[in-house]
């Protein structure tokens, strides 16, 4: 179980976890008082299967969740702004992870020999990214950029690591590379309207076009109020261009809304 121990200011932060595997779903609140950070070793070598940080959280210590070797998903909330050095380094079982709006740096190593994770999309917040931090991610393919290019702690962030870094358009600071590897634009855009589009025979079909070869998710959701996202294709733009029908849609059904997202 977690050991909290109190800060001055009346709030809690986790020290020590001395509990068993599982889902690991941190508390917002004990006794009315919030739950604030993540300290330094909190978690290390531990047995967690999944991981819910909540947004009261602002800080992830470092070596947090160090060769937590079970962890297999990782939800961040939107309060913490800093991820600690080797925070999640040699998670070995990591392929999911969730990084919350507010991360301003992530330390060196944070994520290092983190094997199995194969794609991570970074907030607008980020503006440091420590040297090492995707260090012999192996089956790390994708790094979606939301904000301007970060400053870089070292030259060798994605060192044995083949990951392409994916920037939006109108964010600023990016070139042809990030730390050496490729930096590509990433603008898929969605179209319903033109010849052969839109409802035909009981199929939605309609156009994404962006930069060739970029990674695209097709997903569709019925209700925007409370949406849950279907993800419905994911692939490559190849050439820069494609058609997609929805073999899903029909006239009866209610609403359906479309989305392109980074897979």
């Amino acid at each position: 179980m977690p050991c909290f121990l109190p800060y001055e200011d009346g709030a809690l932060s986790i020290g020590k976890y001395l509990g068993s595997g599982g889902a690991m779903n941190i508390p917002s609140a004990i006794a009315g008082y919030p739950v604030t950070s993540l300290r330094t070793n909190a978690f290390v070598f531990s047995a967690i299967q999944s991981l819910t940080v909540p947004d009261s959280v602002r800080s992830i210590g470092d070596y947090c969740f160090y060769g937590s070797s079970n962890l297999t998903s990782a939800y961040i909330g939107n309060g913490v702004t800093n991820i600690g050095q080797y925070a999640f380094a040699y998670c070995a079982a990591l392929n999911s992870i969730s990084v919350g709006n507010s991360v301003k740096t992530i330390g060196a190593s944070a994520f290092t020999s983190c094997v199995a994770l194969t794609s991570i999309t970074l907030p607008a917040s980020l503006t440091s990214l420590g040297d090492l931090a995707f260090y012999n991610c192996g089956s790390l393919q994708r790094v979606f950029f939301k904000g301007n290019a970060p400053a870089l702690g070292g030259g060798f962030v994605f060192d044995s690591t083949p990951a392409t870094a994916y920037y939006l358009a109108g964010r600023t600071g990016w070139g042809p590379t990030l730390a050496g590897h490729p930096a590509v634009l990433w603008n898929p855009m969605l179209t319903t309207t033109g010849p052969g589009l839109g409802a035909q025979d009981d199929q939605f079909i309609f156009k994404v076009t962006g930069v060739a070869n970029i990674p695209i998710a097709v997903e569709a959701c019925t209700n925007l109020a409370n949406p849950v996202w279907q993800q419905l294709f994911t692939g490559t733009l190849i050439n820069g261009s494609m058609h997609y029908s929805d073999p899903a849609y029909l006239p009866t059904n209610p609403e359906r809304f479309y989305r392109i997202s980074s897979p």
